[in-house]
């Protein structure tokens, strides 16, 4: 009775595999001198379609964190076959159903559109198959991971992520090529914004920005990252500030309460409020404005703090606007200014205390009454009977008691 035998590799296969794990295990420890080896890449790619084949996504997405990682390598042919690698996976994963592999396509290509400072060999291919890569997957919905691909191809056009002239001008053809193919929906694509990415890139990109805004030297070069950075989502206001310090430059504080007001949603107001005691009266003047444009009233709060925190010119716009608030708290606040009216300096002094001695014609208390007569007799103390400012005091006294 004949018996079955099971069929064996040769000496040689056997070889090349344990070969193949060797480089494997090595590629998978960030060893990448084993992509000097051609029959490794070419076995490589066998193998991303054989793991394909059996559904192995997790294997698949782990490689592709390690292709990520090469594709910032110091070595060009290592970029380059990686590349290679990932074009050929990448037509595969197209054709397929698997989200996580395609989002795991594009943040290699992201990861390396970021970083790529030289225009190796391929550059244009590869940006052909990330032309194709969009043109599929893109209508099937815009991942994290899609969105920051294609807002990294916008920075690069942009200039927002300094690049050489060469790989900008290919980029920026690609850019009108995915606009021109309808790919992109230029409208809706302004609606995609940063606060939907997520992962390690995202805050790293967001971080390069924030720096090259803080220290570059081209105004230019400023607008265009504040342009980028406003199409961010409300969590980038915290880095922004932070990053920023306690005094930046007046012109750094300006283009951070630019941003901060365009981020939608709005992040919360203490961002914003946190400039109002800026040195600069242009900072101050900015933030009120911003917190006008944010719409809706703004609360009484915000305008005591900005009361207390601003210049004199800045005083002089928000006293009537709290006057015409109304209020006890209003009352209560006026006469604490005209009470330590000595406390107030700079220029505009004098004006700050006859709006705030006339808004308080409209307050007939008895708090308001002695508030008045107390300053009344300190500044006769101070001054001749020619003041001006004892005058106004003693008119709307006397128009309180008249009733």
């Amino acid at each position: 009775m004949s018996r079955s035998v099971a069929p064996t590799r040769s000496p040689r296969i056997k070889k090349e595999l344990l070969v193949f794990q060797r480089d494997l295990l090595l590629l998978e420890n960030d060893q990448f001198d084993t992509l000097d080896s051609h029959e490794f890449v070419s076995s490589l790619d066998r193998y991303l379609g054989s793991l394909h084949e059996k559904g192995k996504i997790d294997l698949i997405v782990r490689l592709l964190d390690k292709f990520r990682l090469g594709c910032s390598s110091p070595r060009i042919e290592h970029r380059e076959r990686l590349l290679f690698l990932l074009s050929r996976y990448a037509e595969t994963a197209m054709a397929s159903q698997s989200r996580r592999s395609v989002d795991a396509i594009a943040a290699v290509f992201t990861h390396w559109l970021q970083h790529e400072q030289q225009l190796i060999p391929g550059f244009e291919f590869v940006c052909l198959q990330i032309h194709t890569f969009l043109r599929q997957v893109a209508p099937k919905g815009m991942s994290p991971a899609i969105v920051q691909l294609v807002l990294t191809l916008q920075a690069i056009q942009q200039g927002g992520i300094a690049k050489p002239t060469a790989i900008r001008k290919i980029i920026d053809r690609l850019w009108q090529r995915l606009l021109t193919d309808r790919v992109l929906d230029p409208a809706a694509f302004a609606n995609q914004k940063l606060a939907f990415i997520s992962g390690r890139e995202a805050a790293s990109a967001r971080g390069r920005f924030i720096e090259e805004l803080l220290t570059c030297d081209s105004k230019e070069r400023r607008l265009e990252l504040v342009e980028l950075l406003s199409q961010a989502g409300p969590s980038l206001a915290e880095e922004l500030v932070r990053l920023a310090g306690k005094n930046p430059p007046w012109y750094v504080a300006r283009n951070i309460i630019n941003i901060l007001s365009s981020l939608t949603p709005a992040p919360p107001e203490r961002y914003l409020l946190s400039y109002l005691n800026f040195p600069d009266r242009r900072i101050q003047r900015q933030v009120l404005e911003a917190m006008e444009k944010r719409g809706g009233d703004i609360s009484r709060d915000k305008w005591f703090l900005a009361l207390h925190s601003c210049d004199n010119e800045i005083k002089l716009r928000i006293i009537p606007k709290l006057a015409a608030m109304g209020g006890a708290d209003v009352e209560t606040v006026f006469t604490g200014m005209l009470r330590d009216w000595r406390r107030l300096d700079g220029n505009r002094q004098e004006e700050v205390l006859e709006t705030v001695v006339t808004e308080l014609g409209n307050y007939p208390s008895v708090r308001v009454v002695f508030t008045l007569e107390s300053f009344i007799r300190e500044r006769s103390w101070q001054h001749d009977s020619g003041d001006r400012l004892t005058a106004v005091a003693r008119d709307i006294l006397k128009r309180l008691w008249s009733g």
